[in-house]
């Protein structure tokens, strides 16, 4: 099975075209018999959505996301490093949604996590101190305690006070 990059981006171009609002579609290819391009040439390409949460199909055997292909479309190359939605929503593949950014720019822009308690990013209730606990990441696995609290308003303030000069993305850790 071949690999992403091996996949070039003229053959991607052969096959896919996407629009400003991110939605790609199969163009027709006088490769392909008859009856392939009369159901699928114009259909909505790589509609599936894996566990994640990310938009997916395939191309000549090989899984890709559609946010790397749309990148690659667009900018002619595959991306260097991880993409970022910059608004959280992994649907969202319009092009000016999506940035290059490295793993400890991309987690400082995630959204609240369905699991969360305490409406707060970085806020947990410590039970051992019946308190609420702040916390922050620091970057290459590293976090900061920021002491406990017995309101999770002062927690949210102490992390929130925290986040200054850490290059937290504005949309981290808001509610989709």
């Amino acid at each position: 099975m071949p690999k992403t990059e091996e996949i070039t981006v003229e053959r991607l171009r052969e096959r896919l075209c996407f629009d400003t609002e991110g939605v790609l579609r199969w163009k027709g290819c006088s490769s392909m018999p008859k009856q392939w391009n009369s159901v699928w040439a114009g259909r909505e390409a790589f509609t599936a959505i894996d566990g994640r949460g990310y938009r997916h199909g395939s191309l000549d055997r090989t899984y890709l996301r559609l946010h790397r292909v749309v990148w690659a479309l667009h900018y002619g190359s595959w991306p260097s490093g991880e993409i970022d939605h910059i608004d959280g929503n992994r649907l969202n593949n319009r092009i000016e949604n999506l940035r290059i950014a490295s793993a400890g720019e991309n987690q400082r822009n995630q959204r609240l996590h369905r699991n969360n308690t305490s409406g707060h990013v970085g806020v947990s209730w410590y039970k051992p101190y019946s308190k609420w606990r702040a916390t922050i990441g620091l970057g290459n696995g590293r976090s900061k305690h920021l002491g406990y609290f017995d309101r999770v308003e002062d927690a949210a303030a102490a992390w929130e006070s925290a986040r200054e000069g850490l290059g937290y993305h504005e949309n981290h850790g808001k509610r989709q």
